[in-house]
């Protein structure tokens, strides 16, 4: 990533990117008019007067808002030093995008969110903040601004930070509260908490639980589920930033509605000390057991890299998960239980790694998927100019549900040309 410096943190990139600050009055309008005010000497009254009030606006949120600023300065620089990012702009710029993307905060939340980011910092770092000073009371001292910026970042102590990042023990609690928001999202327990510190310095260090899973739950993508389910299978070491503990395999394959997939990984013993700390494999063993059986038709849908599909949402019509070739090959020797049979297989043509339709097949053969030839459909983006031998789908809009509805539309159409030639 490009090293920042202070220039990239500005009123408007608090508003606009950090989601700190109200948008209104919006920065860039502010600027427009101090420019005016400077140089416009022969402004009439009223628009003069127009001009004065946005900025006495604008000066009335900064006084407002004073305490939220000081709060994201304060948790921003946390979270990047947790990291190791010695300079102040650098580790204040990215761990502010970390706590935006993994708390999920705008403006009207950033104060509860940030203070709660806080309170867990003095919980686990109880002598970390102790040498802070409150911030200047007001935002447009800048000088004093400055000044403090500065005593944050250098009586941060870098190393206290470091510790629980590199034993582990920050990511085995990050595991824990994911666990518990899995269980609230799939109705199995009636609160969780929301994402906070050790969730944000997981994100910018780009490891898991943070590179796997996003606030909310409810908004992430049948492609994200389906590469939950494949990190709990592949038993990687606890340090690996991919690592998953094996119940993750469990809770995206309930989401997915394809509970057969995790039973095989779910009957196997788990030893690792990782495992037990990261989250209760027996409940979500018991989980999938328990799981009412579901009658949607599954659909697996083999794509390419930068897939068309891969901001669909999981369907309530009909179930299905999205794998690059190379990934359902990587696991077609678990014995896993797929759906039989699987209702719809969907190809994005045209697959860029060399593959052709016979690999696919022979893939589909070796990790048990029984599908008959004429469920086999290529995705295109368009309708092809010239017929094609093999049956195809336009992608549609609505993720899993739209292809859904177009695959039996095709299916329909194939069966009427079929009656036609007869």
């Amino acid at each position: 990533m490009k090293r920042q410096d202070m220039t990239a943190i500005t009123p408007g990139t608090l508003s606009a990117e950090f989601r700190i600050l109200s948008s209104s009055p919006a920065w860039p309008e502010v600027e427009r008019v101090m420019l005016d005010l400077e140089t416009g000497d022969e402004l009439d009254p009223h628009t003069r007067e127009q001009h004065l009030q946005i900025l006495r606006s604008y000066s009335q949120l900064l006084r407002d808002q004073q305490h939220v600023i000081a709060q994201g300065f304060l948790c921003g620089v946390v979270v990047g030093r947790a990291n190791g990012r010695e300079n102040f702009a650098d580790a204040l710029y990215h761990g502010l995008t970390a706590l935006r993307d993994s708390c999920g905060f705008d403006s009207s939340s950033a104060r509860d969110v940030l203070n709660q980011v806080k309170l867990e910092t003095r919980e686990r770092f109880p002598a970390l903040l102790d040498d802070i000073d409150e911030a200047p009371a007001s935002f447009t001292e800048t000088d004093a601004w400055r000044e403090w910026a500065q005593s944050v970042n250098s009586a941060i102590d870098t190393d206290a930070l470091q510790e629980p990042v590199a034993d582990g023990s920050l990511r085995e609690s990050a595991w824990s509260g994911w666990d518990q928001r899995l269980r609230f999202h799939l109705g199995l327990q009636e609160a969780a908490p929301r994402p906070g510190l050790v969730d944000a310095v997981c994100l910018d260090g780009n490891v898991s639980p943070a590179n796997l899973m996003s606030h909310p739950l409810s908004e992430m993508t049948l492609r994200q589920w389906s590469l939950c389910l494949l990190a709990g299978l592949g038993r990687r070491e606890p340090a690996d930033a991919s690592y998953a503990p094996v119940w993750l395999t469990a809770a995206a394959a309930l989401e997915l509605g394809l509970p057969g997939l995790a039973e095989s990984a779910l009957k196997k013993p788990v030893d690792d000390d990782a495992e037990a700390k990261a989250g209760s494999t027996d409940f979500w063993r018991k989980a999938i057991q328990s799981w009412a059986a579901t009658s949607r038709p599954a659909i697996l849908v083999i794509t390419n890299e930068h897939s068309v599909c891969d901001p669909w949402r999981a369907g309530s019509l009909a179930t299905g998960i999205s794998l690059r070739p190379d990934e359902l090959d990587s696991i077609s020797g678990l014995g896993l239980s797929w759906p039989d049979p699987i209702v719809f297989v969907v190809i994005e043509h045209p697959l860029h790694d060399g593959r052709n339709i016979r690999s696919i097949e022979k893939i589909l053969r070796d990790a048990s998927i029984r599908v008959r030839k004429e469920q086999i459909f290529d995705l295109l983006q368009q309708p092809p100019q010239a017929k094609r031998a093999r049956p195809f789908v336009v992608a549609p809009s609505g993720g899993i549900d739209g292809l859904y509805g177009a695959l039996k539309e095709q299916q329909r159409e194939l069966q009427r040309r079929q009656q036609q030639l007869r």
